[in-house]
């Protein structure tokens, strides 16, 4: 049995745990809420608040911290899906977790650069799982191609709030009006912000100190 608690303060957690259960089962309590994961399901946890494990059996769990801003941005509906049972029954979270423990195995192998490379694929993969698919709305669906967009192309000079729009065949404004509606940010903000990241990520890798 496992208890957790927040550090003391009025700020978020930077962080989300994803729970995949490799084997065994567990019991995962939180705000209310109680789940029972089987082997091969996965959960979402919040940091910012308490929450409690309890092992039915011998259990393995997988942990991935996931940075709290790219992670919602990405996915607006994430804040929906804490504690909530995703199926190892589904192929799409199957597959999420299948990749989940294969990269666990091999993480430690892996340079700074390659594992900031893997967390941002994870991100952009978790979308494959059907809770996070699912009952996507069209502003929603709009958002999510929106990020992806700049995912896939941040490396690209030059690359605008118009051509963003554009990929999407509405006007800039529109796209704006959605992203300031479920993010709080333009997408020329969003914009800068992944790039300010990119660049820090980059200051911070010692393969690039030259």
């Amino acid at each position: 049995e496992v208890s957790y608690r927040p550090p003391r303060g009025p700020a978020l957690s930077p962080h989300l745990s994803l729970m995949v259960q490799s084997h065994g089962s567990m019991r995962v309590c939180q705000a209310g809420r109680e789940i029972r994961l089987g082997e091969g399901d996965m959960c979402l946890v919040d940091e910012s608040s308490s929450f409690r494990l309890v092992g039915e059996e011998y259990s393995g769990i997988l942990f991935l911290r996931l940075p709290r801003g790219p992670a919602l941005s990405r996915h607006p509906q994430l804040e929906r899906l804490f504690v909530r049972a995703m199926s190892s029954g589904a192929a799409g979270t199957q597959l999420l977790a299948d990749t989940l423990l294969r990269v666990a195995s091999s993480v430690d192998v892996l340079d700074q650069q390659q594992r900031s490379a893997m967390m941002e694929a994870i991100l952009q993969m978790l979308g494959v799982a059907e809770a996070f698919a699912a009952r996507l709305e069209s502003s929603e669906w709009r958002i999510r191609r929106a990020l992806d967009f700049i995912e896939l192309n941040l490396s690209v000079a030059g690359l605008s709030a118009a051509e963003v729009a554009k990929d999407q065949r509405i006007s800039r404004r529109r796209l704006d009006d959605l992203m300031m509606a479920a993010i709080g940010q333009s997408i020329a903000g969003y914009l800068w912000s992944r790039r300010l990241e990119r660049a820090a990520q980059d200051l911070r890798d010692p393969h690039r100190a030259g």
